[in-house]
């Protein structure tokens, strides 16, 4: 019994062949790739990316050795140096791209470069960014399926967002601005590199440096947070202390005033214990006096210091890829397609049959 198998033959030389004898639809082609590569590379909106870089710095162990130092006098462990930190520089991207803190950015006040724009961010992003012509559809359409569903309470109606319940377009903002705001961190060095991308180079670098600034504030606060409430509770203690002393300090030398040439054994008793309850509140002041210095030392101690190695600046040229490219790119993409078709049309010049005996 013979069987009929179909193999595929093609060359090079012959898909060259059947170029050449398509050449003017593929010169068609090239050129109608050639103009919608045009069309495409000038409806991308410019961007432009100004990036920070950022590197933490860590108290030094002499500092730390010095307070513990000072602690051991009182008789207190401070344990400097134990952080326990749950905020490390792996997860700082995560802080930068939560929603509190994407939402903390609406309110930033920004200025275009050309000054035809001043106010909030949110404002900025919606009214003032371009999109490409191929977006505009779908966003007709997402606008008006948002505009007839039911709105969503959001705050009291001041103007204020509720991070907590966002409504879609408020939800859709922080989607992308999330987009545009870049946080990587090197493992080895833990060097951090902020970057934002933004339709305006002033308003670029100026995220920037808010990014930044409240990415340090909020480590700061996390660092400190327990070692302000600390002092905080130790002045409170201290006002106390200080306040007692003064009154004990205060009968004392009032008593001591009135009975000042008394002989009688319960007058001296009366002054004998006053003189102790003032001896006392003086140690306690003076105790959580120095207690409340190393706690003042100790957030000294916590706060995290950074250097800045690459402050936000202005970028003088947008970051989009060469116009030449992306036409380049359409024209490649309309000449295989062409040759794919041309292939499929004469895919039976390539297939043969052979027969073999099973």
């Amino acid at each position: 019994m013979n069987e009929t198998k179909k193999h595929i033959n093609i060359t090079l030389l012959d898909i060259i062949t059947l170029l050449k004898a398509d050449r003017k639809a593929m010169l068609i082609t090239v050129l109608a790739g050639a103009v919608v590569g045009i069309i495409v590379a000038f409806s991308i909106p410019r961007i432009y990316k100004t990036t920070v870089v950022l590197a933490p710095e860590e108290s030094g162990s002499g500092f730390m050795g010095s307070v513990s130092s000072l602690a051991s006098l009182v008789g207190m462990d401070m344990k400097l140096g134990n952080t326990g930190d749950a905020i490390y520089p792996e997860i700082y991207p995560d802080v930068t791209g939560s929603t509190d803190f994407i939402v903390g950015l609406f309110p930033v006040k920004v200025t275009k470069a050309d000054n035809s724009f001043s106010g909030d961010y949110a404002t900025y992003l919606r009214k003032e960014t371009t999109f490409p012509w191929w977006e505009y559809p779908v966003r007709l359409v997402r606008n008006a399926i948002t505009n007839m569903s039911s709105k969503q309470a959001n705050g009291k109606g001041d103007g204020k967002v509720d991070a907590y319940r966002l409504s879609k377009p408020d939800y859709d903002l922080v989607q992308g601005i999330s987009g545009d705001i870049d946080c990587q961190v090197d493992k080895k060095t833990n060097v951090i590199s902020i970057t934002v991308t933004d339709q305006d180079p002033l308003v670029s670098a100026c995220i920037a440096d808010t990014v930044q600034a409240r990415l340090q504030a909020y480590i700061t606060d996390y660092r400190t947070k327990k070692a302000r409430n600390d002092l905080k509770y130790l002045e409170q203690i201290y006002a106390e202390a200080k306040q007692q002393y003064a009154a004990a300090q205060g009968a004392y030398a009032a008593f001591s005033d009135a009975h000042a040439h008394s002989v009688r054994e319960t007058v001296n008793q009366q002054g004998e214990k006053l003189r102790s309850e003032m001896q006392l509140r003086e140690d306690i002041y003076k105790t959580v006096s120095q207690q409340m210095q190393l706690a003042k030392a100790k957030v000294q101690e916590r706060t995290p210091a950074f250097t800045t190695i690459q402050r936000a600046i202005v970028p003088v040229k947008h970051s989009n890829k060469p116009k030449a490219l992306v036409v380049i790119l359409w024209v490649m993409l309309a000449v295989v397609a062409r040759a794919a078709v041309v292939a499929w049309r004469n895919k039976e010049l390539f297939v043969g049959e052979t027969k073999a005996e099973a």
